[in-house]
């Protein structure tokens, strides 16, 4: 069994989780203002990071990281069109950048770095530079993960330890939340796309997220990715990110009801 969990951003699922998020507490949200005191730089994610300064952290390379922005009360008044602010990233080998414009004041951005390393992103009003921040951009040695069981007994879902067998029966629901981390063992900030796989695949299966059911139509999605036993054995959990070629393996022990 194989599952492929992305980190799309569906409009309704984002509308949804952000309620969500106004009732509970999930993520964190690390930012940064610019040298020039104009933006302020954000970059959120599904972990909580120690570290709130995004000058200070590291940011996940090889994936498509979303970079939200908002000027500051000066940025307001030294930019008569924020909408028409654009952003360039230096170095720019193996670095891809792509607007987004929220409709609200300077746009936002998607930033792909292929390479770690310390990079320069530059706001720019025309050939000015409006703002500018540095980011470093690593590649994880390997994978933490946050693992949420519900068993076929119980209505909540408990987080778990990640190390070791983890014991479950026969209904038992799991969804995991991958983390990079550096070879210190610090976590590291970004979205990114995992390929998550069990062995043996016919002791488990992969189920939709169902978010809205209708008579018209269904929304659902496979993210964050929903596991359930069906039936005993000892069953490996693998968490890769292929990009970075980094994988966490979870032990199930899967006993019969």
């Amino acid at each position: 069994m194989k599952v492929i969990t992305t980190s799309s951003k569906l409009l309704q699922i984002g509308f949804l989780a952000l309620l969500l998020c106004f009732a509970t507490a999930c993520g964190d949200v690390t930012s940064g203002t610019g040298e020039f005191g104009r933006v302020v730089y954000s970059l959120y994610s599904h972990y909580v990071v120690e570290n709130s300064n995004i000058t200070d952290i590291s940011i996940l390379a090889g994936h498509p990281q979303e970079i939200r922005t908002e000027l500051t009360s000066k940025g307001s008044e030294d930019v008569k069109t924020p909408q028409e602010l654009t952003h360039e990233v230096s170095p720019s080998e193996g670095v891809s950048v792509l607007f987004q414009d929220d409709g609200y004041d300077v746009p936002d951005m998607t930033v792909t770095v292929t390479e770690p390393g310390a990079y320069t992103l530059e706001t720019l009003d025309g050939d000015s530079v409006f703002d500018r921040i540095q980011f470093t951009f690593e590649v994880p040695s390997s994978l933490d993960a946050i693992v949420w069981i519900r068993r076929s007994s119980d209505s909540e879902f408990q987080k778990t330890s990640a190390t070791g067998t983890i014991l479950v029966d026969e209904g038992t629901q799991v969804t995991v939340i991958p983390i990079p981390v550096d070879s210190d063992g610090n976590r590291i900030v970004g979205d990114f796309e995992s390929v998550i796989s069990a062995t043996p695949g016919d002791l488990v299966v992969a189920t939709e997220n169902i978010l809205g059911a209708y008579e018209q139509s269904i929304w659902a999605t496979p993210d964050p990715v929903s596991l359930v036993f069906i039936d005993p054995g000892t069953v490996e959990v693998t968490i890769e990110d292929a990009v970075n070629k980094v994988a966490r393996v979870l032990v199930f022990e899967v006993a019969d009801n």
